[in-house]
This record gives structure tokens, C-alpha cells and sequence, in this order.
């Protein structure tokens, strides 16, 4: 049996030789979020959506087509994403179907340090995205940076902290 210290000590060297973070969580109420996987964030995601409705006197109900979060009737089945700020300072989302997969609308919540933005996207905007080797026929992932949304991201909230800002 080898000396788990021996594996330890490969561990630390990768450690030094990642590079820092562009983005500081220390003064973020969202920070503990960073600890949890991705089933937790994912559920968080769906949570705080049905929350922002309820907040907002909109009517839903869970979707019951086994793929979407939430029947919204305005809008039809809704998947929710959730992705805290990268930190190579780049929000990064998963898994976006295109038109035909069982949602009508994407909404997908950015956490940054200070700042919480939500936003819409059709499902006919994800056609063309980038795709993983691994994935599925009709779904993609996108990478960018919260400065520079794209033009097909519909702004549908955002919540940020102007007196932490700069800190």
C-alpha cells in the first residue's frame, strides 16, 4: 500500500501551479453556493425561479412533460439553468436544447459575487451553439462573459449590491 502523504504531495504541487481566480467570492452572500454539486445547483435553480414567480404573482405549475422545471402559461415548459461565476470570469451553461425537446423557454440565472441576473433565451437560439463530443443531438453549452451578453439573452431581472461593489 502506497503512503497516501506520497499522493498528498502530488496534489499540492497541481495546486500551485493553478492560476488565481479573476473573481473574489469573499464578500459574496453566494459564496457557500460554490460548495455544493451540480444536482444541488441545479435544484437551487428551479427553487429560486418558482420563487421569483410566486414573488411576482405569476401563476405556474410543475411541468409534466418529465423534461421542462415549470409550466409558466404565458409561456409554456421552462428549463432552468443556474451557473455561478467561473473563475476565469465566465458564466458557462449546459445542456440548452434546441426547439422540439420538451421546452419552450430556457431561463438561465447568473450568480456573480455582487450581482444575480436572469434571463431569457428561446430554444431557437441554441441551434448553431457549440456542442460537447458527448452530447445528445440538440444540445448545446455556451460560455461567456456577463459584461458581454449576447444579443439573443432576453434580461428578464437582475439583482446586484452597488454599496459591496468595488470592495
Amino acid at each position: 500500500m502506497k503512503d497516501l502523504f506520497e499522493f498528498a504531495s502530488f496534489a499540492s504541487t497541481a495546486r500551485d501551479r493553478i492560476p488565481s481566480s479573476k473573481v473574489d467570492w469573499s464578500v459574496s452572500p453566494f459564496g457557500w453556493m460554490r460548495h455544493h454539486g451540480p444536482r444541488t445547483k441545479s435544484k437551487m435553480g428551479r427553487d429560486i425561479a418558482q420563487t421569483w414567480l410566486e414573488a411576482r404573482g405569476v401563476k405556474w405549475e410543475p411541468s409534466e412533460n418529465g423534461v421542462a422545471h415549470l409550466f409558466v402559461p404565458e409561456m409554456g415548459n421552462v428549463v432552468v439553468h443556474l451557473s455561478l461565476l467561473g473563475k476565469e470570469g465566465l458564466f458557462e451553461f449546459s445542456n440548452l436544447r434546441e426547439p422540439g425537446l420538451g421546452t419552450d423557454a430556457i431561463w438561465l440565472i447568473g450568480i456573480e459575487p455582487l450581482r444575480v441576473r436572469l434571463w431569457g433565451v428561446k430554444p431557437s437560439s441554441c441551434v448553431g451553439l457549440p456542442t460537447y463530443s458527448s452530447d445528445q443531438p440538440g444540445y448545446h453549452h455556451y460560455n461567456f462573459d456577463p459584461e458581454d451578453p449576447p444579443q439573443w439573452m432576453k434580461l428578464l431581472d437582475e439583482w446586484s449590491d452597488q454599496t459591496l461593489e468595488g470592495v
